[in-house]
């Protein structure tokens, strides 16, 4: 799917329909850079992968066919964001580089989205940050006591069955987007404890600052080697540190284009290919609507839904799921969920279950805030 902002009412979907010269790996929530070879009046586009900012493992150079209701211009190079990959592939419009055409006009500059496209390679999957914890909890007792921002990063990385309300807040708040925002705040209350401001966030486990604050110990000469000789990997252990803060990178600058507050939650959740929260209220005529929707990519269920709606002081609850028989259990246990609102004095309006072959992810409302698991 390809969004653009300044495109007012048309919604533009762009749909891989085939990859040419072999097979493409995209990885969602990547940013690629493309040229527009060929436009047909049906709406198919072929599409050449850029050198730059081409995904990590994506074949230099690679076609892809497309469909599409953008109207797109034989030699655009355009920026597209990598939504879904599984059944088919969507993609959502991020900007142009100069020189192209008039159509899909873009106020972000290429080098930004140029320097986004880099950034988003360096995405973490759920394994890689199964094996940062895996190195944390093995760290010897006696380099914990050394480092104690060890100990801070491995609090910061929990299992999904421990998230509640309150540590989701605590995650959001401490997962190193809004370090500057922070700092810039206490600056301006009082200039003269900044320092003081800054370490104090890294006691407290902003992700950011104890990220930064690692990255400078390990280039400590007397350090690096009393790690060495305790049998650990220095050079991996500073790459994973420098991919972490590269992506809290990119989601500071996807935050800074989009307008929006885009995020990650480090929770380990085997089953989970890929998931999002997206928090958002939209003005209705009846009121003020806030709706928080979770998608998540699983291996045992497929793709599912849920989304909440508060309108005024009622409940409209959606699911939506890939699988008939995934659609036929919810339904079974409705009735489970409908006693909880009541049983909470919680006027649920409406309850719906539907089944659909697609489900795309990663579109937010405007307004709202993303986080990604």
């Amino acid at each position: 799917m390809i969004e653009s902002p300044g495109m007012g009412n048309l919604s533009p979907v762009l749909t891989l329909t085939r990859p040419a010269g072999g097979p493409l790996l995209l990885k969602v929530g990547s940013i690629v850079r493309a040229q527009v070879i060929d436009v047909n009046e049906k709406g198919t586009v072929t599409l050449r992968m850029s050198s730059r900012g081409s995904t990590e493992g994506a074949p230099q150079g690679a076609l892809l066919r497309a469909h599409s209701d953008v109207p797109l211009t034989k030699g655009q190079t355009i920026f597209l964001e990598i939504l879904d990959g599984k059944k088919t592939v969507t993609m959502r419009f991020m900007g142009e580089a100069p020189a192209a055409g008039e159509t899909l006009r873009q106020t972000v500059p290429a080098k930004i989205l140029t320097m986004l496209a880099q950034l988003s390679g360096t995405k973490m999957d759920s394994g890689e940050f199964q094996q940062v914890l895996n190195m944390l909890k093995t760290l010897p007792p006696a380099i914990k006591e050394a480092l104690p921002e060890f100990v801070n990063l491995e609090k910061l990385l929990t299992d999904i069955s421990r998230i509640d309300g309150k540590l989701l807040r605590a995650f959001v708040e401490t997962s190193g987007i809004a370090l500057e925002t922070r700092l810039r705040i206490a600056a301006l209350s009082d200039p003269g404890s900044l320092v003081q401001s800054l370490v104090a966030l890294q006691s407290e486990g902003d992700l950011k600052a104890l990220l930064l604050r690692l990255r400078q110990l390990l280039k400590d000469r007397p350090l690096m080697n009393t790690l060495r000789q305790s049998g650990l990997n220095v050079g991996d252990i500073t790459e994973k540190v420098d991919r972490l803060l590269k992506y809290i990178e990119f989601l500071q600058l996807r935050s800074k284009i989009d307008d929006m507050f885009y995020t990650f939650l480090p929770a380990l959740w085997d089953d989970v290919r890929h998931g999002e929260l997206l928090f958002s209220n939209e003005r209705k005529h009846s009121g003020e609507a806030y709706t928080c929707d979770i998608n998540l990519d699983t291996e045992s269920l497929g793709k599912l839904s849920a989304s909440v709606t508060l309108l005024g002081t009622a409940f409209y609850v959606s699911f939506t799921v890939e699988r008939q028989d995934i659609a036929d259990i919810i339904a079974s246990q409705k009735d489970i969920l409908e006693k909880q609102f009541t049983s909470q004095a919680l006027n649920l309006k409406a309850l719906n279950i539907r089944q659909r072959d697609t489900i795309a992810f990663g579109t937010p409302s405007r307004g709202g805030v993303h986080v990604r698991i």
